[in-house]
């Protein structure tokens, strides 16, 4: 019971983190919140539980009425209901109907007030480890590419990753790159795109800022580039993600500070679907730098 309301209070401050600007063009995870709700049983409906909680509503996305009330509600189940029953209801015909400003307002509302509902759950975190290794060849859900703005291969673990996926990759980084402003990535942001020949599912490719006196928002670059990685991958329902140490080739950064900003991301980040991260280490005493940070309380 308690684990599932971790997880509920994690699903509320994921949707509130990703979406307060934009909400998902896609399911994303919803039928992971079904499911939590249901281990809770959670009656999952529309019918007439619901007309009895809300009997002020003449439909249950009725944000006036709805702003009204949100505060008042103090049960998890119902609200937990609601929020399933809602989202069933307009991505019915068009999920794209997510993105209208009411159906945004309603549903940050809910997540807001549900993440204050379940405050005192347990904090969920994802489990991390170090290995020194080929991240190619690791079997985990999505591994992370240390890849330069252009996003179509380079040097060290970007050029390792893109000739082990073979064309495929290249192709699915050029149509992404077209879609992108100014045709190239940004700094910080990662973007996801299929694997290729590579036994995992996803490659995130997130530019690494280039180190030059930590004065000029390098450690704000480099947490956004592990950050926005959880996030692709935590969008595809991925459950393991490897890491290289993004940065601290020809970038320059040095390996101490940025794999301190490694480790702290990943273990304040507050997971839905991840569960394992790897951080897979060029040299020994890279894995060594990130074995002392776990071991630190």
């Amino acid at each position: 019971m308690d684990l599932n309301i971790a997880k509920i209070h994690s699903f509320a401050q994921f949707w509130l983190r990703e979406y307060q600007e934009l909400p998902p063009l896609k399911q994303c995870l919803f039928g992971r919140f079904q499911h939590i709700c249901q281990a809770l049983d959670f009656k999952m409906d529309s019918g007439e539980s619901l007309s009895k909680a809300f009997p002020e509503m003449k439909s249950l996305g009725d944000l006036e009425v709805f702003e009204r009330i949100v505060g008042k509600i103090d049960d998890v189940q119902i609200l937990g209901n609601a929020i399933f029953s809602n989202f069933k209801g307009i991505t019915y015909w068009s999920q794209e109907s997510l993105c209208t400003k009411e159906n945004q307002r309603w549903f940050c509302l809910a997540f807001a007030r549900l993440a204050e509902l379940t405050a005192g759950a347990l904090q969920l975190h994802i489990a991390c480890e170090a290995m020194t290794g080929d991240i190619t060849r690791l079997e985990v859900d999505a591994i992370v590419n240390a890849a330069n703005c252009g996003l179509l291969g380079g040097g060290g673990v970007d050029g390792a990753i893109h000739r082990a996926a073979g064309k495929a990759l290249l192709e699915d980084c050029l149509r992404l790159v077209e879609k992108l402003p100014g045709k190239c990535g940004e700094t910080g942001q990662a973007y996801l795109t299929e694997a290729g020949r590579l036994p995992c599912k996803y490659v995130i490719h997130t530019p690494g800022p280039v180190y030059r006196d930590g004065k000029h928002g390098e450690p704000e670059l480099l947490a956004r580039c592990y950050e926005n990685s959880l996030r692709r991958a935590e969008e595809m329902q991925c459950a393991s993600i490897a890491f290289p140490c993004i940065s601290t080739g020809v970038y320059g950064y040095p390996k101490e500070e940025a794999a301190q900003i490694a480790v702290n991301t990943v273990q304040n980040f507050s997971p839905v679907s991840l569960e394992k991260a790897v951080f897979c280490c060029f040299e020994p005493g890279d894995e060594a730098i990130y074995r002392r940070l776990f071991a630190r309380p």
